[in-house]
């Protein structure tokens, strides 16, 4: 009954002394010590606009009604008696967990902070205890420090308390946040924690908020079967942005044993993700299976380094320090976001498809055990990186790599080594890359078979551009299927070419001998036809008020959807066709 001890606390805070018979309680003396407590920044509140809901809440300095009429919760430990003062310091002499105020209404009422008392404790008196039970958040309010063994000093408490943050929903900032700090500042003489972190509410697809009766939310261990734990946390992790709603669209699914749950497209996200993670750990394990070494044994050499490697290197390094900040400023949603590409595009799309055929050579030369050196020491660092957000996948790809080392929970958080950081290289690749996906979006553009080699021109700004595309050359060319590539400062767009802007210029890819150009205008003219014709057909069904109102909201939608995409066509098409005429 240690919740009860915080009765006595709170009486002894009337400026009279006593409980009003409407059950009010005058908190004014707590709420005012617990708006100091932000105002000051003792307690930090995520995002910032929240603070304003706390203050005004407690502002106000209303009473506050701890009594409920409800057959169920904690009974408030609170007795009604018209026996007099002097028989109940008679009676109660020397018992400091008793405590008595004289009532309004006449008579007294007794506290027991230690037991229930009985009806003839007073002789020749009745005692009736309170029938009303104390509201819900009265009891909340003394979580933080009641669960930690108080009011005896355990070790528990004096180890962990002051807790660090509280994570909830704007929902119970009021109801709960507020009444955690002002207890904890009367019981213990501090707050209960430095920082409070409000997460948005997640609404479904249409912004409605998911409920059971509804039959619109998800359940999680269906999301857990379906697409993996850390599927879901991830996910859950990329929608913390500081909104304060975000949607997640839900669909009925039915399952291979007949059952029909809720789901949502957006966890495919999270199993592809851990798929890809699992997928890079795989490529590199029989490598080091073969060559007889841990992961964790193998040193990296600075003198072998290629370009490629120092890119890699400075990009996990900014990784590092940029994934730190994130974390340290709960920007969730953006450290998730974040990962994702790093990990994605730079570790496995780029990284590791120029060392594929490095690591992959039967020689285990100094080379192929360098490139596994820095996968490994690149890899290690993603598994912790991703630990907070991914946590069952990470430690168990740790232990399959890094046998006999910690475990990842155990490790302490990644460092940035700043003398491996590069802006200079980091920037060069970025130019790069952007040069192999716009030869890529060529071929896709105009359905050019990865078979076929491609020459290509890019036309860069200034000197510097060139020196920096020049580098990389060797790398754009195997990434983007080059026959070969030409650099210079104002060089000239060849004849019949695709182009494509790029950081510092622009990129010309000749398409003559490869397309017929009558032929593909012919082509390109026939499908935007086509599809002005579709879109056309949709915005007449569109524009039908009767088809809008009276059609469900999804098929509406899924109407929307298939317009854009044909305009999306049209707008593609257009560009190619005017590169080719």
């Amino acid at each position: 009954m240690k919740w009860m001890l915080a009765i006595p606390i709170v009486l002894r805070l009337l400026l009279n002394r006593t409980l009003a018979t409407s059950g009010s309680l005058r908190w004014m003396f707590l709420a005012e010590n617990a708006m100091n407590a932000v105002k000051s920044g003792e307690i930090k509140i995520i995002p910032e606009r929240y603070a304003n809901k706390y203050l005004d809440w407690l502002g106000e300095k209303r009473d506050w009604c701890i009594s409920r009429q409800l057959w169920w919760g904690h009974r408030i430990p609170i007795w009604h008696t018209d026996a007099s003062e002097e028989e109940l310091k008679a009676v109660f002499a020397g018992r400091e967990d008793i405590f008595f105020y004289k009532a309004e209404n006449g008579g007294y009422l007794v506290c027991s902070q230690e037991e229930n008392l009985a009806e003839d404790a007073v002789p020749g008196h009745k005692l009736e205890q309170e029938a009303d039970v104390l509201d819900t958040w009265f009891s909340s309010g003394l979580w933080p420090h009641s669960t930690m063994g108080w009011p005896e000093n355990t070790d528990t408490l004096k180890k962990y308390y002051p807790t660090s943050v509280l994570v909830t929903s704007r929902d119970i900032i009021t109801l709960w946040v507020a009444r955690m700090v002002l207890f904890s500042q009367e019981n213990m003489g501090t707050i209960p924690f430095h920082t409070v972190y409000i997460h948005p509410k997640i609404l479904d697809g249409n912004g409605m908020t998911m409920s059971k009766s509804k039959g619109n939310g998800v359940d999680p261990m269906d999301i857990e079967r379906k697409y993996g734990t850390d599927a879901l946390r991830f996910v859950m992790a990329s929608l913390c942005t500081d909104n304060q709603d975000v949607r997640l669209p839900v669909k009925k699914e039915k399952q291979e044993d007949g059952t029909e749950i809720n789901t949502s497209e957006k966890f495919e996200i999270g199993r592809n993700f851990s798929n890809k993670i699992w997928n890079a750990c795989r490529f590199l394990y029989p490598q080091l299976e073969q060559a007889g070494a841990l992961a964790a044994e193998l040193p990296m050499d600075k003198n072998l380094f290629a370009l490629e490697d120092k890119w890699i290197l400075s990009r996990l390094q900014t990784t590092i320090k940029d994934a730190t900040r994130m974390l340290e400023e709960y920007h969730f949603a953006e450290l998730a976001g974040f990962l994702y590409r790093f990990v994605w595009d730079d570790v496995c799309s780029q990284y590791l498809e120029i060392k594929k055929a490095v690591i992959n050579q039967e020689a285990l030369d100094a080379n192929k055990k360098n490139a596994m050196a820095i996968l490994s020491y690149v890899l290690k660092n993603v598994l912790d990186l991703l630990h907070p957000v991914m946590p069952f996948i990470t430690e168990e790809l740790n232990g399959i790599l890094f046998q006999g080392s910690e475990m990842v929970i155990s490790r302490p958080w990644p460092t940035a080594d700043e003398s491996l950081i590069n802006k200079d290289i980091e920037a060069a690749f970025d130019q790069a890359f952007a040069i192999v996906e716009s030869v890529r979006g060529v071929r896709g553009r105009y359905s050019v078979s990865p078979a076929i080699k491609l020459k290509a021109v890019v036309n860069v700004d200034d000197a510097a551009t060139e020196k920096s595309v020049n580098e990389c050359l060797a790398i754009i060319t195997e990434l983007s299927g080059l026959e070969s590539i030409v650099v210079g400062v104002k060089a000239a767009k060849p004849k019949f070419s695709a182009s494509a802007v790029v950081p510092g210029g622009e990129l010309y890819v000749p398409l003559e001998g490869i397309l017929d150009p009558a032929a593909e205008i012919a082509r390109l003219e026939k499908e935007i036809e086509k599809a002005k014709s579709f879109a056309a057909s949709i915005e007449k069904k569109l524009s039908n008020e009767k088809f809008v109102n009276g059609a469900p909201e999804a098929v509406v939608n899924a109407e929307k959807v298939k317009l854009a995409t044909q305009q999306d066509i049209i707008s593609k098409n257009m560009k190619a066709l005017e590169e080719l005429k």
